[in-house]
């Protein structure tokens, strides 16, 4: 409707081409398939040992990051 690519789109083949053990490749996809994997362990960390005021910090940086990722994909 908007003609705007997904800041998530790509991600499978982001995270096969990882898989695969080419980095630069799934950075050139989608620069979002480096850090998501980092998000998630540091999110669980975060909740494990209780720090809630990370967890909202993480979340707003991720928040950010896919808002710069959806100007990338779309510019």
């Amino acid at each position: 409707v908007l003609s705007i690519h997904c800041p998530f789109c790509g991600l499978t083949k982001a995270f096969e081409e990882m898989l695969a053990g080419h980095i630069i490749n799934a950075f050139s996809v989608n620069p979002l398939s480096v850090i998501l994997p980092s998000y998630f362990l540091l999110h669980t960390y975060y909740r494990m040992i209780d720090k809630l005021l990370n967890v909202r910090i993480l979340n707003r940086v991720f928040v950010i990051i896919a808002f710069f990722n959806l100007i990338y994909l779309n510019y």
